[in-house]
């Protein structure tokens, strides 16, 4: 891990609809493990429902129908299984993440509205002058990547900015109220962090999982 002013960080960012662009590979890996897991199952499902539907066409007897009704619940329960595995690849965030324990800080369990905005977001604070929030990310450790920490003051002063923009100018978001309500939550926590002097970078979370593993592991916590 090393520390590093933000400004020394600030340059071109790319990004994946309006995500930034590590979000496509992450999206990708967890759309692969989703349909690799149900994908065969349902497909197989499927077949033995056509099979029995079939059977059922021919003579329709008991089991028959206990067959289609089995298998048609078995489809349906896998189905919705592997859709709500897809839909976890589409349940991203942006948190700030501290180098130790803040206390009291609600910014975990949000950030959605600020990741899908993020492009909008960088774009409208480089128009005020202000340091882009993917200038403090998005490193994960937990990925073996290296963090590079920053001090909550800049975090701090380019939520602030945006939030005094955003309130000047309605409408100029997608889900505008729901950004705002996020950053606000941010802005509270590097508050916390920039009194206790406790360093920050912003993580981007693919996926609502996790585990009292992962934070046994990490370098830093968001909590």
């Amino acid at each position: 891990m090393t520390n590093a002013s933000a400004a020394s960080t600030a340059g071109p960012f790319q990004y994946f609809r309006g995500y930034p662009a590590r979000f496509e590979e992450a999206r990708r890996q967890s759309l692969t493990g989703a349909w690799g897991c149900c994908g065969p199952v349902l497909l197989i499902s499927l077949g033995c429902v056509g099979f029995s539907a079939w059977a059922l066409c021919q003579t329709w007897g008991t089991w028959e129908l206990v067959a289609v009704l089995g298998f048609v619940t078995w489809t349906v329960l896998v189905g919705s299984s592997l859709i709500a595995q897809v839909n976890v690849a589409w349940q991203t965030s942006i948190v700030p993440y501290f180098q130790s324990e803040i206390g009291g800080i609600e910014s975990f369990a949000s950030g959605y509205a600020v990741a899908r905005a993020c492009q909008s977001l960088d774009a409208l604070a480089a128009e005020l002058g202000l340091l882009p929030l993917s200038a403090f990310g998005f490193n994960d450790d937990w990925a073996g990547e290296q963090l590079v920490w920053h001090a909550p003051a800049e975090g701090l002063a380019t939520c602030q900015g945006l939030l005094a923009a955003l309130a000047d100018r309605p409408g100029a978001l997608p889900g505008q109220e729901r950004v705002i309500r996020e950053l606000r939550r941010i802005a509270a926590a590097l508050q916390k962090a920039h009194e206790k002097k406790i360093p920050f970078c912003l993580l981007l979370r693919v996926g609502d999982g996790t585990n009292a593993m992962e934070w046994e592991q990490r370098q830093g916590t968001c909590f």
